[in-house]
């Protein structure tokens, strides 16, 4: 890095970029793993959720429905923009205690914010994410259902059906995606929605641009990884490395951790790919945002069943 940083002092000059300076020091464990906790506040989402962290009090009372959530615990906060993106919109669009379906639900954060008002559905291809769905949200309106989500079947019909969180990158086959969108249309009450976030080549060039590998800290361990994104096929492919504690021996100081290796492929679909697809499906009444958290990182959808 002090190399990297020398060279740009040497080569840029003309320009006025400071000192360019790397200071290093070591950090009780403690600094890193848990005093980014007093960052994550109590959170109000649209006009009835307040997303509260298990460590955080809240101040007073409140009239909002409070969802308590541990993010060290695992990966989701509920705090996701597309998540309160959805949260803002259903209840624009769709009435208190009606039928909900999450496709791709993962372990479940926003499905269990969903079943504060409305029966949930929850459906993912991992049994291992349900798994921990079910252990963290006990929740009596929720059905966790392991499917295919290109082949689901839940046996009613549905107000809304969610695939957020780059649901619908995991998916790396056209005629898998197409497959989904007509299930999802049939899935659907006549007037719903479609509600779906997809990653943009931008996110890889902003975040993935220099090869760099990535970090993030949790109560449970840590995990390591790199990106290889290629523009012309439109193709991710993640090299993860986790390292998960486990119980050392007893009187013994020593940190121990169980190693994992996973390889994730990933797919950017294109809107034109998206709107073929939705059309085909027998979608209209597109509505799209292209800038839910840095310009063009991210597109959100929610096409209408007319």
């Amino acid at each position: 890095i002090k190399s990297a940083l020398a060279a740009v002092k040497e080569s840029e000059k003309e320009l006025d970029l400071g000192s360019l300076e790397l200071t290093m020091k070591n950090v009780q464990e403690e600094d890193w793993a848990n005093n980014w906790k007093e960052f994550f506040k109590p959170l109000e989402v649209g006009e009835k959720i307040l997303i509260q962290p298990e460590w955080s009090p809240l101040d007073g009372t409140t009239d909002r429905i409070v969802f308590t959530v541990n993010p060290g615990m695992t990966f989701g906060t509920g705090t996701h923009t597309s998540t309160k993106l959805c949260i803002c919109e259903l209840e624009k669009y769709v009435d208190e205690n009606t039928n909900l379906l999450d496709a791709g639900c993962g372990s479940g954060e926003l499905a269990a914010i969903l079943a504060k008002y409305y029966d949930v559905i929850g459906v993912d291809i991992s049994p291992d994410m349900l798994s921990q769905a079910v252990n963290m949200y006990s929740v009596e309106n929720i059905t966790w259902v392991c499917q295919d989500i290109s082949k689901m079947e839940i046996g009613r019909n549905a107000a809304a059906v969610f695939a957020t969180t780059d649901t619908l990158n995991h998916i790396t086959n056209k005629n898998k995606l197409f497959a989904f969108f007509k299930r999802a249309f049939e899935c659907l009450e006549s007037g719903g929605f479609l509600f779906f976030d997809v990653v943009m080549p931008a996110f890889f060039k902003n975040n993935y641009g220099r090869g760099e590998c990535s970090f993030e800290d949790f109560d449970w361990g840590s995990f390591f990884w790199t990106c290889d994104f290629s523009p012309k096929t439109g193709k991710v492919l993640y090299q993860i490395t986790a390292f998960e504690k486990c119980q050392a021996k007893p009187g013994s100081k020593e940190e121990l951790y169980k190693r994992y290796d996973e390889e994730i492929s990933e797919r950017i679909w294109s809107t034109s790919v998206l709107r073929e697809g939705l059309i085909k499906a027998g979608f209209m009444n597109f509505s799209v945002y292209d800038n839910m958290r840095h310009p063009f990182e991210f597109a959100f959808l929610y096409p209408e069943k007319t």
